[in-house]
């Protein structure tokens, strides 16, 4: 990537042979033999495919209230809201497995006068797709204190 990019979203590609990434507003791929040769490739900027590459995952929106998760399907070109209730949705990736995606919800619960909080929530890729949360806030307040018997 040229100075003038600032490239964001590394993630291994389905296969393995090469590293995704984005800029300006534009995805690219980088292969990782000798050739290095970069490929532009289709999807919005920040997408990260699925392990078997058949989707595309990303959130967009222009404020922290209208962000929201998306599901691209790669093959035909569907694409699918996965939180049109929740908002304030950012940063999704997909399990090791494919089968669900994992994203980061913003919170304020002490208002507009504390700062925001983000919890771990996550959606099936198949069959229900109610996104539900993984892990509140506290474990990134207190990751040493935190337990899962707390949820």
């Amino acid at each position: 990537v040229s100075e003038e990019f600032d490239a964001f979203a590394p993630a291994f590609s389905a296969d393995g042979r090469s590293i995704i990434y984005s800029a300006n507003d534009e995805r690219f791929a980088v292969s990782l033999d000798e050739q290095a040769e970069v490929t532009r490739l289709a999807g919005p900027a920040g997408a990260l495919p699925s392990p078997n590459g058949e989707w595309l995952v990303y959130s967009r929106g222009h404020y922290s209230p209208d962000h929201q998760v998306f599901l691209l399907n790669t093959h035909s070109g569907e694409e699918v809201c996965l939180t049109p209730e929740l908002g304030y949705c950012f940063n999704p990736w997909f399990s090791r497995t494919g089968d669900r995606i994992f994203f980061f919800h913003e919170e304020w619960p002490d208002g507009g006068t504390g700062g925001p909080k983000r919890n771990v929530w996550e959606i099936a890729l198949e069959g229900n797709r109610q996104p539900r949360e993984v892990f509140d806030y506290q474990l990134f307040d207190a990751p040493l204190k935190w337990t899962a018997a707390e949820q």
